[in-house]
């Protein structure tokens, strides 16, 4: 990140810290001062870097590989981060790198929170892109960011005293000579998996959510059909307009999200993800409207029964919003008894939807 920092503000960065990293200095008085270090970081030090400045960057990371669990969903520098923030006396951005999901337990104290994930090799220039207002991030987070881990499904616990011969069909670790460890992995949450079992639940960050440097409007662009439309190729269309009202002129991009629940009594999760666009980018006062579909599979439950999806006749809600916990929009239709059939079993598509200016891709 001071890397990147210091090539996109072409000033001079100062590395000042515990660890033996430090950035070449030029002549010109510092833009940005840096203050890190390894898992002793100096928050006296930190806090005395602060005073000078007028804004503050602190970063941190987990320790993550394949083939084993973090030993916990806190960063690295949880404890080093929490004393800065709290001792903070002028704006501090946290700059969060991690795999997956994290608790951010100081986050009220935070002014701003960049979480990155795992960007690649081009992560230190990317962070001083959006720090600097040169991107207009428009990234929305895969997973709920919770407020402790016993919101989140626990790791797998080994069963003491229990080895096999044969790793076949088993969840296994560790082991010379072809043995392995026996892991019990107790999944209760049945269909309320991650953001689906947390609805009625306080969260750090909710599942689909993504601040951006414009603010956006949504309205209706047509009045919602009371009906699904009949017959086994039957598309349910929505059209939604999306307008930035303020924000930077060089625009900005909003991902529109498509929530639905079904019927009660089907034993299905409410407000299930079933389709997002991303938007071209728009200037303040530029609006576009955005086709959101649904089809008869999106309707459907998996009859075991039938060895297929089954459509579910009733009163649907469709929610419509900038994620899962800040929805815009809502209108409910119905589904005939015998409104759509879905013949294909092999499983969901993929969500879709289009913008007028052609097919929007999520993964933009």
């Amino acid at each position: 990140v001071a890397a990147g920092l210091r090539a996109a503000w072409e000033k001079r960065v100062e590395y000042a810290g515990e660890g033996p990293f430090h950035l070449p200095l030029d002549p010109a008085p510092p833009a940005v001062e840096v203050v890190n270090g390894d898992h002793d970081d100096n928050v006296d030090l930190a806090v005395a870097a602060m005073e000078r400045a007028d804004v503050a960057i602190v970063c941190g990371a987990t320790t993550a590989a394949e083939s084993e669990d973090r030993p916990s969903l806190l960063l690295d520098q949880s404890g080093f981060i929490g004393e800065v923030l709290a001792r903070a006396t002028i704006p501090t951005v946290l700059v969060a790198m991690t795999p997956g999901a994290v608790l951010l337990p100081f986050a009220a104290n935070a002014t701003a929170i960049v979480h990155t994930f795992l960007a690649g090799q081009e992560t230190g220039h990317a962070i001083a892109d959006v720090l600097l207002g040169r991107e207009n991030p428009s990234g929305k987070l895969p997973v709920t960011i919770p407020l402790s881990e016993e919101q989140t499904v626990l790791p797998c616990q080994p069963v003491e005293g229990v080895h096999i011969s044969s790793v076949a069909g088993l969840w296994t670790q560790g082991g010379g000579g072809g043995y392995g460890v026996h892991y019990d992995c107790d999944y209760t949450e049945s269909l309320h998996v991650g953001y689906l079992g947390l609805h009625d639940e306080p969260v750090g960050f909710p599942f689909g959510h993504g601040l951006s440097y414009t603010s956006f409007g949504y309205e209706w662009a047509e009045e919602p059909p009371a009906a699904f439309p009949p017959g086994a190729g039957g598309r349910l269309e929505l059209a939604v307009r999306v307008s930035a009202e303020e924000g930077p002129a060089s625009g900005g991009r909003e991902v529109v999200q498509l929530y639905l629940s079904f019927p009660e009594g089907s034993g299905e999760p409410r407000r299930q993800l079933k389709g997002f666009v991303k938007t071209e980018s728009l200037a303040p006062g530029e609006g576009v409207a955005v086709a959101l579909q649904l089809t008869c599979r999106d309707l459907s439950i998996w009859s075991v029964e039938e060895t297929a999806w089954v459509a579910v006749p009733g009163a649907f809600l469709v929610e419509v919003g900038s994620s899962s916990r800040d929805l815009r929009l809502e209108a409910t239709f119905t589904l005939a008894a015998t409104g759509c059939s879905s013949s294909d079993s092999t499983g969901p598509t993929a969500p879709t939807g289009t913008t007028e200016g052609g097919v929007a891709d999520p993964e933009e």
